[in-house]
């Protein structure tokens, strides 16, 4: 997930997401991804692809949504 944060290439941060209790998420799909994204207060915006070497690569766009 790109927050728009800077993210250096030898950079120590973590950058995976996690659940309440600290433990690694796996998503089985973008889907399941998105579901969890939506129960966290997120809305879909937009998706796209792009082809880089021959190969779709797809962008969710989302916003957090306002409390």
């Amino acid at each position: 997930i790109d927050f728009g944060q800077e993210n250096k290439i030898f950079s120590n941060k973590d950058t995976r997401v996690r659940d309440v209790n600290g433990k690694n998420m796996v998503f089985n799909s973008m889907i399941d991804a998105l579901n969890f994204m939506t129960i966290n207060g997120y809305g879909f915006v937009q998706a796209y692809a792009i082809t880089v070497s021959n190969q779709n690569v797809y962008h969710y766009l989302l916003r957090k949504n306002k409390v």
